[in-house]
């Protein structure tokens, strides 16, 4: 399972201690990058094999955490032809209704 390999416990609990992580999806056009990454497009699939490597850390993460409160904040960005652009960000009229911070 890629996710296993890419993502153990030890990560996610060092994160927990203040330290830094990411994944980089690397690959030719139509190889998988964005399932991988996302999982299925299908929002109605939860199951375990249709989540990506995002998803699956951030609610493996929200685990160790347990019931205590924290600020969980994320960056995913896309580079293609040497442009960059923030996948999570919102369109300019959009952003003063809504963070994009993440707490448990």
């Amino acid at each position: 399972m890629v996710y296993t390999a890419v993502c153990p416990k030890k990560i996610l609990k060092r994160l927990l201690k203040g330290k830094s992580a990411g994944f980089i999806s690397h690959g030719q056009s139509a190889a998988g990058k964005t399932f991988t990454t996302f999982g299925s497009a299908k929002s109605n699939e939860l199951s375990a094999e249709h989540k990506g490597i995002g998803p699956r850390a951030i609610a493996d993460t929200l685990k160790l955490l347990g019931g205590d409160k924290y600020k969980l904040e994320v960056s995913l960005f896309e580079i293609y032809s040497n442009q960059v652009r923030d996948l999570i960000a919102l369109p300019v009229n959009e952003s003063k209704k809504q963070s994009n911070s993440f707490s448990s």
